[in-house]
């Protein structure tokens, strides 16, 4: 079961936490949501926008920060309309799912936003430190990423289970640490999924592979996946 979430306003921002803040820790989180974020490009060349710092009581965080992309992104960058729960959010709340569930995701510990029709958004998780991705790993060490792609078609597994659709899951978006543990990251948009566990399985499938040649990233990549995960999801 997910824990029961707190609800905190700190500075006229709206929180989603996992426990309460004292003050100091509200007065820091501020100011990592404040600050100028971070934009870095990764092997399949998605941009992310991050600020990274100490959170007192949960050590290296990274709060993630919510752009639009595209045209409209270029007018209105950070401003979304409100139509239910802010984006930050619904990944917060899937990141909480998946982690209960067993799949390894970098620890959620808050949601916030600011605003109410017109808001801006950020997710806050412990920071996944010296990590390399698996789309970086797949071109330098292939044994290495052989190994982790086998341990990846498990946790997809466990997301077509329960049901969960990432639906931007590729190698950029794993990572693996220097302590060799394997994180799933940027469950933006992931929803649930209402077809058969089979339909989503090959959505899975479909998405990878179609990464793996835009990019030209190993054929393992794809084969161990498909081989691993060739089973009926009842």
């Amino acid at each position: 079961m997910t824990k029961q979430l707190v609800h905190q306003e700190i500075g006229g921002y709206h929180l989603g936490l996992i426990q309460e803040l004292s003050p100091t820790q509200g007065a820091a989180l501020l100011k990592l949501i404040e600050q100028p974020c971070d934009s870095k490009r990764s092997t399949l060349n998605g941009r992310r926008s991050a600020s990274y710092g100490e959170l007192p009581g949960f050590g290296r965080v990274v709060v993630k920060h919510y752009y639009r992309g595209g045209l409209f992104g270029r007018l209105v960058r950070s401003l979304y309309v409100r139509w239910g729960k802010t984006r930050s959010q619904a990944e917060f709340e899937v990141l909480n799912r998946a982690h209960t569930l067993g799949v390894v995701v970098p620890q959620p510990i808050a949601y916030a936003y600011r605003g109410l029709f017109l808001y801006r958004a950020w997710l806050v998780m412990k920071e996944v430190a010296e990590h390399e991705s698996l789309a970086h790993m797949s071109l330098s060490d292939e044994d290495r990423a052989r190994h982790f792609t086998e341990l990846l078609a498990e946790q997809i597994s466990l997301l077509v289970e329960a049901r969960i659709y990432h639906v931007d899951l590729h190698p950029g978006n794993v990572l693996i640490d220097r302590q060799n543990q394997m994180f799933l990251i940027d469950f933006d948009k992931a929803h649930d999924f209402c077809g058969s566990k089979n339909d989503l399985r090959d959505n899975y499938l479909v998405r990878w592979r179609r990464a793996v040649i835009k990019h030209n990233l190993p054929d393992f990549l794809c084969e161990i996946l498909s081989s691993s995960l060739r089973r009926n999801f009842t």
